[in-house]
């Protein structure tokens, strides 16, 4: 009897203690979030477990992981080889997973409205109706075959052009150039022998492709045919005539480049090595704007020809088992104070209509004293930049699409001009590897203390 009690004793005083426990587990949800590397200001997803508590009552757990290319995340999920809620892809990679099936239609799902001004109305997650109209406009008249604004919510956005040594070339010569600055083709520019061997291009066989089909136009060296191509019908030409054209261009670059990078470019600019880059914008204006102090100049811009103007967004999967969170994630991402913490942290544009950003005296508050102390600089000056803010309607600018199954075409192509020359695809890999991790230490290092992770949070 001793014995029996004893155990029944063990067994209440075990449960006494398992069973809040088990209680408290089931409360906390989890969001599995899937973002680009450095995309977001980490205090913002600390914050967003507090505003979600404050508005819900329930507790959450973020699950985060990364992705380097669209191509990653792409091969990730069409594979099903993860468990996503809610992810951050570009538009070309949002319309394939349309296609694929792979995300829900949110303004569906989530009842949510669109007035005659392409402005998002919605009672439950009404900070949705901050994102620029211009920016749903633009890809309403991109994606003619399928409404791709139904997918996804806009998040990020800006070009892709040239990041370079302003101390080393000319800005007047270097914009002279355009696209050719990436193939140091000029002879007779007084940055020819500079720029040798010191050009980084873009391990991303979109942007490579975009960047090598506008230099041919540039260098006047497309088919008839092509004359009257638009910049987006140009970057997302997958004719086999276009497609060789970029191929030779891209295999005749390959002896003028330092190598490919995704995410180290800008850091080897910093450090002196290397003096081109295919850069993002986002990239580009953190690495100009913090590295002002140590002396080292840099500069950006889209060559004249034409360029690529992209947009991220937030999509929520068809298997995600927190599709509520996911779009209270999205929504809170869209508050100004949230927004502007993430492009301050970044560098790159919140597609937060800027309007209504200068029109919220918290966020206007804050940018002022943020860009006096950091920069030397005005909200007029921040709002004014032509980097940060480009003309979204120039039809200088084209929007990328879906390569539908060309793009496994592009791909081979790719590896194929990659691996050009004796071994020096192999060489430039492992160089590249090492220099990655070499580069981004150094780097973090020099910024360090200009880390901008500033704890904002939204009133509730």
């Amino acid at each position: 009897m001793k014995k029996a009690f004893s155990l029944i004793l063990v067994l209440v005083l075990a449960a006494t203690f398992v069973l809040p426990l088990v209680g408290c587990g089931e409360s906390v949800e989890k969001l599995v979030i899937y973002n680009w590397e450095e995309y977001i200001d980490e205090s913002v997803l600390d914050d967003f477990e507090e505003y979600y508590e404050s508005k819900t009552g329930k507790d959450i757990q973020i699950v985060y992981s990364k992705f380097d290319t669209n191509e990653t995340m792409l091969t990730k999920i069409m594979n099903g080889d993860a468990s996503i809620d809610v992810m951050c892809p570009s538009e070309y990679a949002i319309e394939k997973l349309v296609k694929a099936d792979k995300i829900i239609n949110v303004k569906e799902y989530f009842n949510l409205e669109v007035n005659n001004d392409k402005n998002i109305v919605s009672s439950n997650y009404q900070y949705l109706e901050n994102v620029d109209p211009i920016i749903r406009k633009k890809v309403e008249e991109t994606f003619t075959t399928l409404n791709l604004n139904e997918y996804f919510v806009p998040y990020m956005w800006g070009t892709l052009g040239i990041l370079y040594n302003s101390l080393e070339i000319d800005p007047n010569e270097a914009r002279k150039l355009g696209w050719g600055l990436l193939w140091n083709s000029d002879k007779n520019s007084p940055a020819y022998n500079t720029v040798h061997g010191q050009i980084y291009m873009k391990d991303s066989i979109r942007d490579a492709y975009a960047a090598a089909v506008l230099y041919a136009k540039e260098r006047g060296i497309l088919p008839e045919k092509y004359s009257r191509y638009t910049t987006g019908q140009l970057i997302n030409c997958t004719e086999n005539d276009m497609l060789k054209i970029a191929e030779e261009v891209l295999r005749g670059q390959k002896s003028e480049l330092r190598g490919y990078e995704v995410d180290f470019g800008k850091s080897d600019l910093a450090r002196g090595v290397g003096l081109v880059n295919l850069a993002w914008s986002g990239d580009a204006i953190y690495a100009i704007e913090d590295l002002a102090e140590e002396g080292i100049e840099l500069d950006y811009f889209t060559p004249d020809i034409g360029a690529n103007i992209w947009f991220d967004g937030w999509v929520i999967t068809k298997d995600s088992k927190n599709k509520e969170a996911a779009m209270e994630f999205i929504n809170y991402l869209c508050d100004p104070m949230v927004a502007l913490s993430n492009m301050l942290y970044i560098g790159y544009t919140a597609a937060v209509d800027k309007e209504v950003l200068q029109e919220n005296d918290e966020v206007m508050e804050f940018l002022s004293e943020y860009l006096a102390e950091e920069y030397e600089s005005t909200t007029e000056e921040f709002f004014s930049s032509e980097v940060r803010y480009p003309d979204v309607n120039s039809e200088k600018f084209g929007v990328m699409q879906d390569f539908g199954e060309k793009n496994q075409t592009l791909v081979t192509t790719w590896e194929r001009v990659k691996s050009t020359g004796d071994n020096l695809g192999i060489l430039l890999s492992i160089f590249g590897g090492v220099v990655a991790v070499w580069g981004v230490l150094v780097f973090i290092a020099i910024l360090s203390k200009n880390k901008r992770k500033k704890k904002l949070v939204p009133k509730t």
